[in-house]
């Protein structure tokens, strides 16, 4: 018997040992993550696992601002295993757009805009680098320049003749208009004037009906909740199916839209050119010679002020985007007093920075005015 006790006790003896060291691995872990959160920005406490995902609604930017009220400009969300910091003040913006551009300049990118790698094609959504810098110089010298949007003058004003056209002949054969639809199809036939100097959609079109949906579905498919999204090792799974979902929806959108490119390539090759050159023109030239264009000087001089102004007022206290497109923490940093971690998301909470108080007068007051000044009775 004691022979036997004897012979136990070593195992026993290397139980315990493991025991006690990985509860001293665990103390020295959980030391240093307190560690390190002391230097993080304030922010809710999260569960374990899914962290502070529970804490947001559909409405996110609205949340996200009653947050910032509690927690500060900056606060520091756990969404699932991606580490989050939202700016919800004009003078945090400012700080991380002014002095830390670069460091944040990355971008996060939902699994559904990964398909068919849409995300590294755009210039909203690809990685800071060299192809990026590309196409930003592309849009400031070519595609954006003061002559080219007033030369598309006359196209947008086509469009939306036609758009009211056609809300007019709606009204007459069914009482009511649907007008979001309207302007949807307005917008996109503008886009495509000003890119391929053509009308993509059209309200009596079966084809120009069907891009129109399958559009609306890929779109809705990218800002539906997605698992994949907030935990990354899971985007192989495809686990709700909204990645092959969107590139389903996507497969006739690229055929249709690139039939328009190919019949362009066509048209050049024998030796036919539109004298008015677009979008698609621009981006073909480049292609072959690899010139930039000369930059050019944007003035607003020609907008009216007082349009301009309400356009500005609507769009500080309703933008169309809530939240900016997620960026990305290319290397730790500090940032505002706080150590932000690498690879960290970083949301800007424009909807939150449009009605902070520390910025603007009465700031749920809509106040065109506030965005002009009056001298000598001059507008300016």
């Amino acid at each position: 018997m004691i022979q036997g006790i004897m012979i136990a006790w070593p195992w026993h003896l290397v139980l315990w040992s493991g025991i006690c060291l990985v509860v001293l691995v665990a103390i020295h872990l959980l030391t240093k993550h307190r560690h390190i959160s002391k230097k993080l920005p304030p922010g809710p406490p999260g569960w374990p696992i899914i962290g502070n995902i529970f804490d947001l609604d559909s409405a996110a930017h609205d949340t996200l601002e009653r947050l910032s009220q509690k927690y500060g400009p900056v606060f520091w969300l756990r969404l699932g295993a991606v580490n989050t910091m939202v700016v919800s003040s004009a003078e945090a913006a400012t700080e991380m757009f002014k002095n830390h551009d670069i460091t944040f300049a990355g971008r996060t990118t939902n699994e559904a805009l990964r398909v068919n790698s849409y995300d590294k094609g755009s210039m909203a959504l690809s990685q800071y680098g060299s192809y990026w810098r590309m196409l930003r110089r592309i849009c400031t010298t070519e595609l954006f320049t003061n002559n080219r949007i007033n030369g598309t003058q006359s196209l947008r004003t086509k469009c939306v003749d036609i758009m009211m056209k056609w809300m007019w002949d709606e009204a007459q054969d069914k009482g009511s208009v649907e007008v979001a639809r309207f302007l949807g199809l307005m917008s996109f036939n503008i886009s495509s004037n000003v890119m391929l100097s053509k009308d993509l959609v059209d309200p009596q079109s079966k084809q120009g009906a069907e891009f129109f949906e399958s559009i609306n579905q890929a779109m809705e498919l990218c800002a539906k909740l997605n698992i994949a999204d907030f935990f990354p090792f899971l985007r192989w799974l495809d686990p709700q199916g909204i990645k092959r979902m969107t590139e389903q929806a996507l497969v006739s959108t690229h055929k249709f839209a690139y039939s328009f490119v190919e019949e362009r390539i066509l048209e050049r090759q024998n030796g036919k050119k539109s004298a008015r050159k677009d979008f698609l023109d621009v981006m073909l030239d480049f292609e072959g010679d690899n010139k930039d264009g000369e930059p050019a000087r944007i003035s607003e001089k020609n907008i009216g002020f007082l349009i301009f102004a309400v356009v500005k007022e609507t769009l500080r206290l309703h933008p169309p985007v809530p939240l900016l497109i997620p960026r990305r923490a290319m290397k730790d940093t500090e940032f505002m007093g706080y150590s932000i971690p690498e690879n960290t998301q970083i949301l800007v909470n424009v909807w939150a920075i449009g009605r902070d108080s520390a910025s603007w007068e009465d700031p749920l007051s809509f106040k065109p005015e506030s965005t002009f000044e009056v001298a000598n009775g001059i507008l300016t």
